[in-house]
């Protein structure tokens, strides 16, 4: 079982066992709704990468698929968007994993978060 706030925020999975006997309390605990993070795809140079795709790991459930891209993608100045996260610890990774970066997003209402996602070579485009 899994909540969501918005189709945005998600609780983590709850697993339970329900019987005709029993109505178990449910406690579902979505995170404060938190601020944007821009997050800067560059080349082990320092150098942008254009198109870079980006994922941000999301608590498994149902609903994970569902409310989220798959990826988000980086545009001409090597720079993705991601709009709003929970409030917390995120991980945040290049599409193909060879370079991952944690972010604490802050509660609303902050500012935006940026943070670098570095990969590991010249010319890179993570991902693609």
């Amino acid at each position: 079982m899994q909540a969501d706030l918005d189709e945005i925020w998600l609780s983590p999975p709850l697993h339970m066992t329900i019987t005709p006997l029993s109505t178990p309390l449910l406690n579902l605990d979505i995170p404060n709704p938190g601020a944007a993070v821009q997050v800067d795809c560059v080349d082990a140079a320092g150098k942008p990468i254009a198109g870079a795709k980006v994922i941000v790991e999301r608590p498994d459930g149902p609903l994970a698929s569902l409310d989220w891209p798959a990826n988000f993608v980086a545009d001409g100045a090597g720079q993705a968007w991601i709009p709003t996260l929970g409030a917390g610890e995120h991980a945040i990774k290049s599409g193909d994993g060879s370079a991952s970066v944690a972010v604490t997003v802050a509660p609303l209402p902050s500012a935006e978060v940026t943070v670098k996602l570095q990969s590991r070579t010249n010319g890179a485009k993570p991902g693609q």
